[in-house]
């Protein structure tokens, strides 16, 4: 039986299982996969029927309202109809997330528990069992997983909506449910503050590179996001220790302040300036990840 109710990513068992081979499938590159993606909750509920014949091309069923609701499909229905997929010549398989989701979804686009299979689809255990088949059909499975949004796991203050306003940040007015979302490190504002200062620092180096390539002031129009470097300002002057700043917290800083100094004022984003958004960006990374890892091997020390 797996662990069920792992709240923290600490509690997570990376162990191999026993008995198992790894990485026996490597014959093909995954580009050589024929991938056959489906959504979960639309593909099978494992229940045994016979397929309706229509002489022309059916449209399917449901209405808006209909279609917006679970349809009941699970992980069993598609080890009972792996074959199909397989038959197809399909090599490859790619679910929709299997994560559990707020309880009005059905897409798997919604997660608030990273940690544990949503029950209307299956288990923990199914999933085990599925990707055995698979891999001895000789079928990947590629599971979908969102990183950049979840489910509606938070308020902002008031409950009032706010709309995207030129990279802007809006403050947390507090979570939909005590116990929601998981990993329980997800509510560590702190730690959201640098995962998602981290993950703006690498997409925009990104950006710069790609633009870089062959520029335009439309493309540069991208990079002018003066909002969130002063967000970030902000999240960093309040990161202050016991002995104050890091020299790591210190330099990333300045770089925000330098990168403020570029956006900020720049009517137009020339292409010198994205080419010192690059430098910037990519020595302010360096920083970032040496922070990183300096805190993870204090910990591991204490």
């Amino acid at each position: 039986m797996l662990k069920t109710e792992i709240k923290s990513i600490k509690e997570v068992d990376l162990s191999p299982k026993p008995g198992k081979k790894y990485w026996v499938n490597c014959h093909r590159e995954w580009r050589e996969e024929i991938i056959y993606f489906l959504m979960i909750d639309r593909f099978h509920d494992s229940n045994e029927r016979h397929s309706k014949n229509f002489d022309i091309r059916h449209a399917g069923f449901g209405n808006e309202n209909q279609l917006q609701k679970p349809f009941g499909g699970t992980i069993k229905g598609i080890i009972s109809n792996i074959d199909y997929i397989k038959n197809l010549g399909c090599t490859a398989l790619w679910l929709s997330p299997v994560f559990e989701n707020n309880p009005e979804s059905y897409h798997g686009y919604a997660i608030q528990n990273y940690m544990d299979v949503d029950k209307r689809w299956g288990t923990k255990e199914d999933m085990v069992e599925l990707v055995d088949k698979a891999h001895n059909l000789d079928i990947r499975v590629f599971l979908d997983i969102v990183l950049h949004h979840s489910g509606d796991n938070w308020s902002y203050p008031f409950d009032y909506d706010y709309f995207y306003a030129d990279g802007q940040r809006f403050p947390l007015g507090g979570w939909r449910d005590k116990d929601r979302p998981l990993p329980v490190e997800l509510r560590d504002e702190e730690l959201s503050n640098l995962v998602s200062l981290g993950g703006w620092l690498r997409g925009t180096n990104v950006v710069t590179i790609f633009i870089s390539d062959s520029f335009s002031e439309d493309k540069a129009e991208l990079l002018k996001q003066p909002g969130l470097i002063v967000h970030f300002r902000e999240v960093l002057e309040m990161m202050e220790g016991p002995s104050g700043k890091t020299p790591a917290i210190r330099a990333i800083s300045v770089g925000l302040a330098r990168l403020e100094s570029i956006i900020g004022s720049a009517e137009i984003i020339s292409e010198e300036d994205v080419r010192q958004l690059r430098d910037i960006t990519r020595s302010m990374l360096e920083e970032f990840y040496y922070e990183k890892n300096e805190s993870a091997a204090g910990e591991a020390v204490n």
